[in-house]
């Protein structure tokens, strides 16, 4: 139980309170895809030097702090969920929405590093985007909600 109470105070950090024990521990696996599908598609876009794609990235984490759901969270919801008869992710509470603003600033900013040719300061904006993606996709704790 101590590992469930851990991710649990994880979910409570960022903002998912009202979610019960038993959705919270239903839902929490699938919690992980949205931050995991974000670092690849981060990752990818840093690596390829790429504004488009770390543009694209920007955009996601823009529709995500604007709305109830992450564009991610949308797909997973109405494809996977189906699919894998799993639970639905709940909507975004204002703390994860502040944090896909951010995001969304980060991505902006190394974006236009690729496209002004600055590739060496874009590859660190995106290193260090991906980088701070990587806990929450793999212990859900967020490093801008803690």
């Amino acid at each position: 139980m101590a590992s469930f109470d851990f991710v649990r105070r994880r979910l409570n950090i960022q903002g998912f309170r009202s979610l019960g024990d038993d959705a919270a521990a239903q839902v929490a696996p699938w919690m992980r895809f949205t931050p995991t599908a974000n670092v690849v598609l981060v990752a990818v876009g840093t690596a390829l030097g790429s504004p488009l794609v770390t543009g694209i990235a920007a955009l996601m984490m823009a529709i995500g702090a604007l709305t109830s759901a992450h564009p991610f969270d949308r797909l997973y919801n109405s494809l996977l969920s189906p699919l894998l008869k799993s639970p639905r992710l709940p909507p975004s509470p204002d703390r994860r929405r502040f944090v896909f603003a951010v995001g969304a600033v980060w991505l902006g900013v190394t974006a236009s590093l690729f496209q002004m040719g600055f590739t060496a300061t874009g590859y660190i904006f995106g290193g260090i985007m991906a980088v701070m993606i990587v806990p929450l996709a793999t212990v859900h704790f967020c490093p801008i909600s803690a």
